[in-house]
């Protein structure tokens, strides 16, 4: 009976999993990760204190809020960045969370 019991309880388990085994992107994750890597250039939490913003690099505020923005979007221009932003070597998932994080700024 046992066995049985494991058996009915395992294509639930698959219903909970995201699609593709893929990991749900972790927007907490995308702010701390914003802040190890982007502060130099973005202001990446809005108004948080002592950041350092390069003149005409838009803030993630602002990103988010630009028409259009996607979670994929932001990944792909993450992935294939263009000047003066460098490219930066992520996993797929920390993309995602970047993305993540930078939409749930938006107004």
């Amino acid at each position: 009976m046992k066995t049985s019991s494991w058996l009915l309880a395992l294509p639930l388990t698959w219903l909970a999993a995201p699609a593709g085994g893929a990991q749900a992107a972790d927007a907490a994750s995308g702010g701390a990760l914003a802040r190890q890597l982007c502060v130099n250039c973005h202001v990446v939490a809005p108004g948080e204190a002592g950041t350092q913003v390069t003149a005409g690099i838009p803030s993630f505020k602002a990103v988010a809020n630009k028409p259009g923005p996607t979670p994929e979007k932001i990944q792909d221009y993450i992935l294939n960045p263009h000047p003066p932003m460098p490219q930066v070597q992520l996993t797929n998932i920390e993309r995602a969370n970047l993305a993540a994080y930078i939409l749930s700024l938006k107004d």
